[in-house]
């Protein structure tokens, strides 16, 4: 096997050309002192000569101990070329071994042995013809490929329901967004009054997020538009598409899923059902209550403050503020998930104000109805403190009906001569008619302290005049 030859480095240079250049250095520097000594004394000729021939007895020297090494130096290039046939070999392995890798990352990859044609060759033998076609010819030529049968997709979508209803299981859902309906490979998941949105899973990888099939609205209004959607398909679309970024980036925020979308659709509808009551105020105190009825306060996706029952017998001044009873539609302040609160001053029995709320909770909103609720539990609630200060005044406690009290004046007492007490529902006063007096004549006070002196006066004429 013939040896490498090591490669010449830069740092080397051969023998005989370190020998040529000595020489040529010791005849060089000879023929220069030879004729600068002519212009010097006898003491600087023999000065200049020991240095010439010392520096040239030192480089000889030196060139000597060159020679005597060189003529061993033969181990010294067969080790060279050793290491010239290792590194030589390295390289070869690392080519080798990148070129692998290249090739299993690449052409490899989509490199398969294609199978045997084992039932084409039978026919070949057995049937002497070839019957069988690849079905790429289906693609080429244009045929569409076969429907999916009514069992096939009947059973693709039970393993689709299973899969949602396991994830459904071991995922976080809010305690509003408990009524779901899972059918048809998707689930309905819906809150009451607000929303209702369809979910599907793509894969059974539980790293897969939830895709959005449907965003809908469950708010109504009949005044506005007729029932139609409050919110407009464009709108709809966009929100859709937002709350899908939302809950396929988990990055973005660390709460569950399903939380985070019961979050932003609860916010919008919130800020819907705040906008629309708005409205609905606004036309009220247009068409019908007029000065009776006020916006207080209104804060976008916040709160809503009204007053009715205003006392307006006097003008607002800086140190009179009108009088009225309110109530206050805002969202809960500890818990931002629960619907909208409604808040009365002066406070009601916590069962009207139960049957107050759950007209808020519907999926019709009206501002009207929940006024008219609220306004009649006033009234029955002022009618009772007026007749239990009537049972301590007279002997026979008045009649009770659901909207006004009848008090006897006389013993016996014809249909004439009773006094009927009421209250006015625009203006939250006190009404007493008695019938005897005309038809038409009624009077209000603005409460039941001024009624009660009234009646307590003795009989004389028209004591409630």
């Amino acid at each position: 096997m013939m040896m490498l030859q090591p490669p010449v480095r830069q740092d080397m240079i051969p023998l005989a050309r370190v020998i040529e250049f000595t020489c040529q250095k010791a005849y060089t520097d000879l023929n220069l002192l030879s004729e600068l000594l002519h212009s010097k004394n006898d003491m600087e000729r023999k000065i200049e000569l020991v240095k010439y021939l010392s520096r040239v007895r030192y480089t000889l020297i030196r060139l000597l101990a060159l020679v005597k090494w060189a003529s061993g130096a033969g181990r010294v290039d067969q080790c060279d070329q050793i290491i010239a046939y290792l590194e030589e070999q390295s390289g070869l392995m690392f080519g080798t071994a990148n070129w692998l890798m290249e090739l299993a990352k690449g052409a490899l990859t989509s490199a398969r042995l294609p199978p045997f044609a084992t039932i084409m060759a039978v026919d070949v033998f057995t049937q002497h013809t070839y019957t069988r076609l690849p079905a790429c010819v289906k693609r080429l030529a244009g045929i569409p490929p076969a429907p999916i049968k009514p069992w096939e997709q009947r059973e693709c979508l039970e393993q689709l329901d299973c899969l949602i209803l396991y994830r459904l299981t071991i995922t976080e859902i809010p305690t509003a967004m408990r009524q779901i309906k899972v059918y048809n490979g998707r689930a309905v998941l819906t809150v009451p009054h607000e929303f209702s949105v369809s979910l599907t899973l793509m894969s059974d990888s539980l790293s897969n997020p939830w895709r959005i099939l449907n965003i809908k609205c469950l708010l109504r209004d009949l005044h506005t538009g007729r029932g139609k959607p409050l919110v407009h398909p464009l709108q709809m679309q966009w929100l859709h598409q937002r709350c899908q970024d939302r809950i396929i980036s988990k990055d973005f925020d660390p709460r569950p899923p399903l939380v985070h979308l019961y979050d932003m659709l609860h916010s919008f509808c919130t800020f819907l059902q705040l906008d629309l009551l708005y409205e609905q105020a606004c036309r009220l105190i247009r068409l019908r209550f007029g000065d009776l009825l006020a916006v207080e306060k209104y804060t976008a996706g916040s709160s809503l403050q009204l007053v009715y029952w205003r006392d307006l017998r006097r003008p607002a001044t800086a140190g009179y503020r009108v009088r009225g009873h309110g109530l206050r539609l805002h969202t809960d302040p500890l818990d931002a998930r629960r619907p909208i609160c409604v808040t009365h001053f002066p406070d009601l029995p916590d069962s009207d104000a139960t049957s107050i709320g759950r007209c808020i909770r519907s999926d019709e909103l009206s501002l009207e109805r929940l006024l008219d609720r609220t306004i009649q539990c006033r009234c029955r609630d002022l009618l009772y403190r007026a007749y239990k200060l009537l049972a301590l005044l007279v002997a026979e406690p008045p009649a009770r009906s659901a909207e006004s009290l009848t008090l006897s004046l006389l013993q016996p007492a014809a249909t004439h001569e009773r006094l009927s007490i009421g209250v006015n529902a625009y203006r939250g006063l006190y009404s007493v008619r008695l019938p005897a007096s005309g038809a038409g004549h009624v009077r209000t006070w603005p409460s039941w302290r001024t009624v009660s002196t009234k009646i307590s006066r003795p009989f004389a004429g028209s004591p409630w005049l």
